[in-house]
């Protein structure tokens, strides 16, 4: 890739400050809970990146795709690739996991059920409260509820 920033790059990081600035200069957007990425593309060239600079293509092959029909040939993104959530749950259930392929990748317990999780979905944690009037978790399934493996070692057989 001949992109002025060079594959991997390390992402922009927030820094902590007392006081948010103030001005017309400054402008603010939400903060997204999901797999914080960099998208490099450059000509039919398309890279993901973790926020660690590890590869991400191989997990989100819809991302790349799409990302690689943009009419932009050359380009550097930064953002949070966010997971969609489907069915029908109560919060405790026993969900499936599947990665962007459809293949089951781990199965845990949930901690909202599926009208909390479609409202919260993609939120920042501080954004739960207000969406929901509670408190809650900052997982959807925390690493305690949860069992993961590689693709078909949940299948039966």
């Amino acid at each position: 890739m001949s992109l002025p920033l060079r594959y991997p790059f390390p992402p922009m990081e927030a820094e902590s400050v007392p006081v948010l600035p103030e001005g017309r200069e400054w402008q603010y957007e939400p903060k997204w809970d999901g797999f914080r990425s960099l998208a490099f593309r450059d000509g039919k060239a398309v890279r993901l990146q973790s926020k660690s600079g590890k590869p991400l293509g191989r997990y989100f092959p819809d991302v790349v795709e799409s990302l690689a029909e943009l009419e932009a040939a050359r380009f550097v993104l930064d953002g949070e690739i966010v997971i969609r959530v489907d069915g029908q749950f109560a919060r405790g259930d026993a969900v499936v996991v599947r990665g962007p392929d459809t293949d089951e990748i781990g199965r845990g317990l949930v901690a909202y059920d599926a009208e909390d999780a479609d409202k919260i979905k993609g939120r920042s944690s501080p954004d739960v409260m207000m969406i929901l009037g509670i408190s809650g978790r900052a997982e959807m399934i925390h690493r305690d509820d949860l069992v993961i493996g590689p693709a078909g070692a949940f299948s039966a057989g």
